[in-house]
């Protein structure tokens, strides 16, 4: 990208020189990009950003440089000749060729594996054992090297925050309560923890899979932070994948790199064993050829904490008791009713996105407990603003809710942690104040142009519908309950392009459109005009107050004097006839020119 980048400044500045001269590329005005794109400023600034823990970008650096099976330069002191049982299954190490290589390489980076009687000693996961080289190479990595010891012992104390709670849902879904370690290799146990690939929380999933499994991901709230609800999703998940593949290895390896990607590979390679993936050509990503293996050593030092050094005290568990709240009530005021910090509220409550509790929530949780006492001074502290969830139709808008609701869109706005001039999309929920919304602003005389063609459906009814920002032909068919397909035949659109805010769409719909679900305009306001007709450009309001009129031109006529003529522009001209700027005109030929001055030489039309 750095290359790109300097390519790019070398050319526009002027050759290869002159991309050294200066440090850094001009910086972007996201404001006037905001206004090219017609997405508010917000949208265009504030993309999510990874945010990963230091251990687990410590821990990849470390896999690298260290675990990757292309480095045969290191020396490795041979395997354990007799090793404990594990699954039953046989050892994936073959007895290892004499590795005398590289005896030069330092003492300090070579691999010692436990020796037989500490693994026979060893407490073993419910997980199967496989005693694999790669989980030796992590146990030996976890036990005797420094940065090892710092990784897990991190991630063994914070273990204890959460465990309780992790370890009950999956026994309760049925799954392998050391499926807990799971979370440590994918996010160290941080609920807020975002890839840089968007997947979040404490076992790291994607807004698809957390769908799938009725996680709620949204503008308010994102459930997979909350270790409660993404636990039983992960659970779940983690359980059909098991079913779908047989093993938990397979299960395992196809949550780290996608279910169809490792079929196709079993089918490429004609094998159903992990083991033999991990070791073909292509088999499987390289990070997934030794997942498993370290989730199944993570589990191991984790239930002998002390055999392997690790005698810091483990956290212990958050343990938190439900409160009810007004919903929309800031997070501050409920924050100092329980006598806590906000930064602590929001780790209780991870999942919270937002500064007030969400449209319809009205839970959360706070330090166990202190039920009683918030709830006593949130009462005692609950002011007159009051408000309720309002669920987004078809054509609402932060100025027209605001009307509505008798306040101000920037207030309303900053009521939903929203710029005043967000898009906001049916089905989204709002808070607003908590009164009757008033009725839908009266709208003045609309003008709507509509194709020549005429399209009687019988049993419909024409209906119009005014563009608001960030609609799709989708939302717009979805919300008046046609198809995609009839908008744009009835509209002429292109379904590729965007609609632009303000426009006016007809539809034919059956019945009457539910107002719960769309505005619409009334009809009785609207005239219809159809695009090119002598009615069309008559109209003041499609020529901006001028009129047309079709100008003869004389012999010796140019355009630059039907422009002084007229008080119209060169190119105004030549954009409504399209013809040259520089065409020379000659005498009879029909110039069609906007004016607001009446002309003898010139017929209207």
């Amino acid at each position: 990208m750095r290359v790109g980048r300097v390519l790019l400044l070398s050319l526009a500045l002027g050759g290869p020189g002159a991309a050294f001269a200066q440090d850094r590329a001009p910086a972007m005005d996201l404001p006037a990009r905001a206004a090219i794109a017609a997405v508010p400023l917000a949208e265009l600034a504030a993309a999510p950003r990874p945010n990963e823990s230091e251990e687990l970008r410590r821990l990849r650096e470390i896999e690298a440089e260290h675990f990757a099976s292309a480095r045969q330069s290191e020396r490795m002191d041979p395997p354990p000749a007799r090793l404990p049982p594990g699954d039953g299954r046989p050892s994936a190490l073959d007895p290892p060729e004499a590795r005398t290589r590289g005896r030069e390489a330092s003492a300090a980076r070579a691999v010692r594996y436990p020796d037989v009687a500490f693994l026979a000693s060893l407490d073993l996961p419910e997980l199967a054992v496989r005693w694999d080289e790669r989980v030796l190479r992590y146990l030996a990595f976890f036990r005797d090297d420094p940065r090892g010891r710092a990784i897990i012992e991190g991630w063994v104390r914070r273990a204890g925050r959460h465990r309780p709670l992790v370890t009950r849902i999956l026994r309760e879904e049925g799954a392998p309560a050391d499926l807990h370690y799971v979370a440590m290799i994918e996010s160290g146990f941080d609920p807020s923890a975002r890839s840089d690939a968007g997947a979040v929380g404490l076992w790291q999933l994607t807004e698809d899979s957390a769908r799938i499994y009725g996680l709620e991901v949204s503008h308010w709230v994102d459930e997979r932070r909350d270790p409660e609800a993404s636990t039983r999703a992960a659970a779940r998940y983690l359980l059909d994948l098991r079913r779908r593949f047989g093993s938990w290895e397979l299960a395992l390896a196809a949550y780290n790199m996608g279910y169809n990607a490792l079929a196709r590979s079993m089918r490429r390679h004609g094998t159903n064993d992990f083991w033999e993936l991990a070791r073909a050509e292509s088999g499987l990503p390289w990070e997934t050829t030794f997942y498993v293996s370290k989730a199944v050593a993570c589990a191991i030092v984790a239930r002998n904490a002390a055999r392997f050094g690790i005698t810091a005290p483990i956290d212990p568990a958050v343990e938190t008791t439900a409160v009810r709240v007004a919903t929309g009530t800031p997070l501050d005021r409920i924050a100092r009713a329980a006598s806590i910090s906000v930064d602590a509220l929001r780790a209780l409550n991870p999942e919270l996105l937002r500064s007030r509790v969400p449209p319809g929530r009205t839970s959360v949780r706070v330090p166990a407990g202190r039920a009683a006492t918030t709830s006593a001074a949130l009462e005692a502290a609950r002011g007159a603003e009051r408000l309720r969830m309002h669920v987004v139709r078809l054509g609402d808008s932060i100025e027209g809710l605001a009307a509505r609701a008798g306040t101000t869109a920037a207030r309303l706005a900053a009521f939903n942690d929203l710029a005043p001039d967000s898009a906001i999309r049916p089905g989204h929920r709002l808070l607003v104040p908590e009164v009757p919304l008033g009725p839908v602003r009266t709208e003045g005389p609309v003008v709507a142009t509509v194709p020549a063609e005429r399209f009687d459906v019988p049993g419909r009814t024409r209906v119009f519908y005014r563009v608001v920002a960030g609609d799709t032909v989708a939302d717009v068919a979805r919300g008046l309950s046609v198809t995609p397909s009839e908008l744009v035949r009835w509209n002429r659109l292109d379904p590729r392009a965007r609609l632009q805010t303000g426009s006016i769409l007809q539809a034919m719909v059956a019945g009457r459109v539910d107002p719960e679900r769309a505005v619409v305009l009334d009809p009785s306001r609207v005239t219809a005009l159809v695009a090119g007709s002598d009615a069309f450009y008559r109209h003041p309001d499609v020529l901006e107050g001028r009129r047309r009129v079709v100008h003869v031109v004389s012999a010796g006529e140019t355009m630059r004097m039907l422009s002084n003529r007229y008080g119209l522009s060169v190119g105004s001209i030549s954009r409504i006839n399209r013809i040259p700027r520089d065409a020379a005109l000659h005498a009879g030929q029909r110039v069609v020119v906007y004016t607001r001055t009446p002309s003898t030489s010139a017929a209207a039309e």
